[in-house]
């Protein structure tokens, strides 16, 4: 009855009033009611129509949404940690907030845009804030090819991101500078996402937000090595990417998109690092060691402790060598230069010399940034 805060269902009007029509304000409630429930079970607007509101371009432009709705949704309800580089007038950002409700978190980077703080919270801004109803989300202010700002901004938010996204410069090296600075601090099984790969067709005389694109390689052939990566174990374990790469599960080259998902703990201990059972197989391989292993040194006359007709290694008999002293430098002209020990047929060591040398240029090797 009116005021009474007693729901009606279609079943117990049937019931109460089985031979004629209810009253209408018993019907009105019921078709409240009714529309309240319809309302509670209604399901959450796409992540379409949520960028649409929002007026992202990843939808009117892009249609970004026809590859994440399907990456995105069984993640949807999860406290997940999300972040892009890109905020520029945060429509995407509001959108991120909205579509996940339950993240952990949410951040954002920007540079060149109205941003002005190293960090500030999205509600803080009129452009990010959802009005208190969304996720914790932050901005920070930074240059995405600087490896420094990465590193702090890593450092703030402890990293373990889920998803990463890269709307930022557009830059083909600056999309590789984050990812190889990112790529760790994604957990297993999380996605990454690089947007706008299109610069990579361009002219190197165009410009993208200002920045040259004169000297810049492609994005997208760096990333087709990825396969390979992903199948090296067909290869002899041969990658042509760092070690970073090692554990990519998938890759999908979409228009315009490129997304990386990384290797669960069960996959990286099932599928990877093991020996592949056709490795005899592999092209390659047989030739190798025919052409290569096994045969006689050409100048085996030549290596120490071999020349022929001589005892233990030594010339015409003497005992510690040749005893021809011509041929001997004096020590002042003794090379200084790393040299295989006298005791190679004992194990082949290195000098201690040339033991540092080594160690040396494997660090700097290892150092070296990988250029395409």
């Amino acid at each position: 009855m009116p005021g009474t805060g007693v729901l009606y269902t279609l079943a117990s009007l049937h019931a109460a009033f089985p031979t004629r029509q209810a009253p209408l304000h018993i019907r009105r409630l019921s078709e409240h009611g009714g529309a309240r429930a319809a309302h509670a079970t209604k399901a959450p607007p796409s992540l379409h129509k949520i960028l649409n509101r929002t007026g992202s371009d990843k939808v009117s432009q892009h249609g970004y949404t026809r590859f994440y709705e399907p990456l995105f949704e069984p993640l949807r309800a999860k406290q997940i940690r999300l972040i892009e580089i890109g905020v520029e007038e945060g429509r995407s950002m509001r959108a991120w907030q909205t579509y996940f409700p339950n993240a952990n978190h949410v951040y954002g980077i920007g540079y060149g845009n109205w941003q002005t703080h190293f960090k500030s919270a999205c509600d803080a801004a009129r452009r990010t804030a959802t009005i208190g109803f969304g996720p914790p989300c932050d901005l920070y202010h930074g240059d995405q090819s600087s490896t420094s700002f990465l590193e702090t901004m890593l450092n703030d938010t402890a990293g373990r991101f889920d998803i990463v996204i890269d709307d930022g410069s557009h830059v083909p090296s600056h999309q590789r500078i984050t990812f190889e600075a990112l790529w760790p601090a994604v957990v297993p099984g999380g996605l990454y996402a690089i947007e706008d790969v299109e610069t990579s067709y361009w002219d190197n005389s165009s410009q993208v937000y200002g920045y040259s694109l004169r000297g810049e390689t492609s994005i997208v052939t760096h990333m087709q090595a990825v396969a390979h990566a992903i199948n090296r174990e067909f290869s002899l374990n041969k990658s042509p990417l760092p070690k970073l790469y090692d554990d990519v599960s998938t890759i999908m080259f979409a228009q315009n998109l490129i997304v990386l998902r990384k290797q669960t703990k069960a996959e990286t201990a099932e599928f990877f690092g093991r020996t592949y059972r056709y490795n005899d197989k592999v092209n390659g391989t047989k030739a190798e060691t025919a052409e290569f292993f096994g045969r006689t040194y050409r100048f085996n006359d030549k290596v120490n402790g071999t020349k022929p007709g001589t005892k233990h290694g030594t010339k015409h008999g003497t005992k510690h060598g040749t005893n021809d002293k011509a041929h001997r430098r004096p020590r002042s002209q003794a090379s200084s230069a790393p040299r295989l020990d006298s005791t190679f047929a004992a194990g082949a060591t290195w000098t201690a010399q040339g033991q540092a040398v080594a160690a040396h240029h494997t660090a700097m090797f290892a150092r070296r940034p990988v250029l395409d």
